[in-house]
């Protein structure tokens, strides 16, 4: 199914993107040239890019949800296998961990890093 490519695609672009960040963050506040500037910028910039992170995946996800409840409607294949592997009740999805708890845990990671890099500066 395209929406699920899409869906994985965009999480590990944004991954790649946050990574990136936090490692210059992390050179940055080791002491480079500009760490002062540098160092209140990355924060920021990356908590916008974490919040924009987290509105596309709950997008994503709403629309993958849609398709996969037509497809259970109408192929019934489909809808035996998607209950075969949902998760135990109670429990979250992958999708649903993907789209929420990544982007969110990275929301931490910033508020802390940004609020570090204020104090110290």
């Amino acid at each position: 199914m395209h929406e699920d490519g899409m869906f994985n695609a965009r999480f590990h672009a944004f991954l790649i993107i946050q990574t990136v960040l936090l490692t210059a963050a992390s050179l940055v506040r080791n002491g480079s040239p500009g760490a002062a500037l540098s160092g209140r910028v990355i924060p920021v910039v990356a908590l916008v890019l974490s919040v924009t992170w987290a509105y596309v995946q709950h997008r994503q996800k709403r629309k993958l949800d849609v398709l996969i409840h037509r497809l259970e409607k109408f192929l019934p294949e489909f809808a035996r296998t998607h209950r075969w592997t949902r998760p135990p009740t109670g429990l979250p999805t992958s999708s649903t961990l993907l789209t929420y708890v990544v982007p969110l845990s990275f929301m931490v990671i910033w508020l802390i890093v940004a609020r570090s890099s204020l104090l110290t500066e």
